[in-house]
């Protein structure tokens, strides 16, 4: 599974981006990722959040979920979150 690299609409959609080109290229200089040829290995990804880069195929697909925005937590949780930070 993690032979693929992810291209930009999987980043758009694993960092709940929305179609933000601009929010994404913030996103990766942040997390210092550089895209070759719009792509990012999965492991260089999970490694600049913090994640395990382990390639035990039991965990790859949960791995490349999209993560989950404040008001998803909430819902999660049980509580409302005080931030409404939406990207589009």
């Amino acid at each position: 599974m993690t032979e693929k690299p992810a291209n930009i609409e999987n980043l758009r959609a694993f960092f709940n981006l929305g179609k933000s080109e601009t929010c994404l290229w913030k996103v990766l200089r942040d997390l210092k990722i550089r895209p070759i040829g719009g792509n990012v290995q999965w492991p260089v990804v999970w490694q600049a959040l913090g994640l395990s880069q382990q390639d035990d195929p039991r965990h790859q697909a949960d791995l490349i979920e999209p993560l989950m925005t404040a008001p998803d937590v909430g819902k999660f949780c049980g509580v409302i979150p005080t931030c409404n930070d939406q990207h589009s």
